[in-house]
């Protein structure tokens, strides 16, 4: 599986988890379930591209492995791997650009909780390690650190950032902001991280009421102190925008049901399960009995750990077009040109076989892309788990007309 790949299917099983909770846990469901339920969105995204389930007996019907392509002019032969840069690699380099730019954020947000810790007065409390800010700096927790100024020492806030330590959200936060760098592009990712901040809060907030807190006073001091915090640091904090809610959901009495919970689980195991089977390799495992014998057909496989080459590279293949391609006299009379996708297998042994075409351009064309496919030596043969197998192949075959005469 190629990284974009596994990029693309990531990003699709979350975004179909965030569906799931938008759907039916979303102030629906308890806020332990909720936290675990986001969590395990992010874990399972991460981990079902990798995973692959097979079943007998059946034939997947997959695309070839795409290589290179080859130019076929009417003057002569050239191959775009020396000269150009596949729009996949740009895609893939612009991508992890960009993933960098999210991996530094987070070193120089740690950075800076460190650099608080190390340049302020701070004391032991228990478990608790309490550095003391100026007053206009707002109050956050991180693990057991808890940064607060002093006029709210042992008030509410102390107790609420020491709820979010007892509760290790700190863990979560960590934990989703490294998976941006893997899921930055995806909007699910940006809208489940709010949901987990939203619930960490409420969680907060119900542990400090449940411990005798009065509720109105409370609020009072949520109101006073709904300060943002202007960082990417991976901490609970108070946070303006999500006081609205937090007061909501501390006057809203809401039984919530587990049986949105369990819905979700059969809907997540499917989800899992189609993406594992949907990039099995294709197997041509069919067997066909004469009698009591039986012939197993050769699997063939599109995903393999080493792919099957030309023998010099795929500088020598284009040399090779170069010196066997003959532009049909038909086609260049009638200006036809266009690319020819021909497939073919590459055996375990390395010999062509099964060539036929993927996508048509002209009858002419198309039987000059399939005579030199079939004129082509012996390839290098593909591995997988160090033996080698049989792969499908896709070659485009470029036919373009030059201007010269």
């Amino acid at each position: 599986m190629s990284i974009l790949e596994y990029l693309f299917r990531s990003s699709l099983v979350l975004f179909i988890f965030m569906i799931i909770y938008q759907l039916l846990l979303k102030q629906k469901a308890s806020h332990h379930h909720s936290r675990v339920f986001i969590l395990l969105a992010f874990i399972i995204s991460i981990v079902s591209p990798a995973l692959q389930f097979t079943s007998s007996g059946s034939i997947s019907e997959v695309p070839g492995y795409i290589i290179n392509e080859v130019i076929v002019s009417n003057k002569t032969v050239t191959n775009t791997a020396a000269n150009e840069i596949p729009g996949s690699t740009l895609i893939l380099f612009y991508y992890l650009i960009i993933s960098a730019f999210f991996a530094v954020r987070i070193l120089i947000g740690l950075g800076k909780i460190f650099y608080l810790r190390h340049t302020h007065s701070h004391f032991k409390e228990g478990s608790h390690e309490i550095i003391l800010l100026n007053k206009e700096m707002p109050v956050f927790s991180f693990f057991n650190i808890i940064f607060i100024h002093n006029t709210l020492i042992h008030t509410e806030v102390h107790e609420h950032e020491k709820e979010h330590t007892r509760l290790m959200h700190s863990i979560d936060r960590l934990f989703i902001s490294i998976t941006g760098i893997l899921f930055w592009i995806n909007p699910a990712y940006w809208i489940l991280k709010k949901e987990l901040e939203r619930v960490h809060e409420y969680q907060a907030d119900q542990a400090v009421l449940n411990k005798g807190i009065e509720r109105v006073k409370y609020q009072e001091i949520l109101l006073s102190l709904s300060m943002g915090y202007p960082t990417v640091l991976p901490v609970n904090q108070f946070n303006k925008s999500f006081i609205k809610n937090r007061i909501i959901m501390m006057n809203t009495k809401k039984q919530f049901s587990n049986r949105r919970w369990l819905l979700t689980l059969p809907l997540a195991l499917a989800t899992v399960w189609i993406m594992a089977c949907s990039h099995s390799p294709a197997k041509n495992d069919q067997t066909t009995t004469d009698g009591q014998e039986t012939v197993e057909i050769e699997e063939v496989y599109h995903e393999v750990d080493k792919m099957p080459e030309f023998p010099g590279g795929q500088e020598a293949m284009g040399q090779f077009f170069v010196d066997n391609v003959k532009y049909p006299e038909k086609a260049k009379e009638d200006g036809i040109q266009g690319k020819v996708f021909v497939n073919f297998i590459v055996d375990k042994d390395g010999k062509i076989k099964d060539v036929s075409i993927k996508q048509s351009v002209n009858p002419e064309l198309d039987a000059e892309a399939i005579r030199v496919v079939k004129m082509m030596p012996d390839w290098t043969p593909g591995e997988k788990d160090g033996k080698a197998v049989a792969v499908e192949i896709t070659l485009p075959v470029n036919f373009v007309l030059s201007d010269e005469k």
